[in-house]
């Protein structure tokens, strides 16, 4: 009876294996598309705004190195939500030289799923990369202020401030390139409203904001505030 009962165990824990294996399996094929799909996306529009092989090829390369890191963030995290802290941590680090940055970063920690950090991370590089071409990092002296917090009110509502200074004078351009359309559409889609962008003369201005209306939403409330 005992032989009977233990491989009857062994045959259950087999049979929950193979369950798990092939729900492993579903589910890292449906990632790995997902990925995939992104890339493709991000390559096609990144070509139609380039000007020239190089300028493709650099452009792909950062915005690719954005997504990279926002998934290394998410492997780490182990799960399906990500520090929002660790993915700005990481989008910017790439442009803090020997221990230095000018991008000043301080905010609360909250945990974002892993679309939304994905989609955040893109639009800070788009911004960064703005700035670097352009704007406050453009020159030697400008500096860039990346800031974010949830308000106090009954419904709670979330806020990313980029404030650039220091940098050449700012005038709205003749037309919006590729980061800019694609920062407008992806935060609509994410915050249900477009975000704010002010060229003012002492630099960019760009606020986006929205509910964060429940731990299903993009946006899951996360541990104790925490300063990078």
């Amino acid at each position: 009876i005992q032989s009977a009962l233990a491989v009857r165990r062994r045959q259950r824990e087999v049979r929950d294996h193979i369950d798990k294996e092939t729900e492993f399996r579903l589910e890292l094929n449906h990632r790995v598309k997902n990925i995939l799909a992104t890339v493709g996306s991000i390559f096609q529009m990144t070509r139609r705004g380039a000007q020239s092989v190089e300028e493709l090829a650099q452009d792909f390369e950062g915005r690719l190195g954005a997504l990279s890191n926002v998934h290394s963030a998410v492997f780490q995290a182990g799960g399906e939500a990500v520090s929002l802290a660790n993915v700005i941590d990481l989008t910017v680090l790439p442009y803090r030289m020997d221990g230095d940055s000018r991008i000043w970063v301080e905010g609360p920690d909250l945990m974002v799923t892993r679309g939304a950090g994905t989609t955040l991370a893109l639009c800070l590089h788009e911004l960064t990369t703005n700035a670097i071409k352009y704007g406050a990092l453009s020159g030697d002296k400008g500096t860039v202020s990346l800031t974010w917090g949830v308000s106090d009110n009954p419904d709670p509502i979330f806020t990313i401030n980029w404030i650039e200074s220091g940098g050449p004078p700012v005038s709205p351009p003749e037309r919006s390139g590729y980061g800019t359309r694609y920062i407008r559409s992806a935060l609509t889609t994410l915050f249900g409203r477009p975000p704010e962008i002010s060229y003012e003369v002492q630099g960019l201005r760009f606020t986006i904001s929205g509910p964060m209306l429940s731990a299903s939403s993009a946006f899951l409330e996360g541990a104790s505030a925490a300063v990078l």
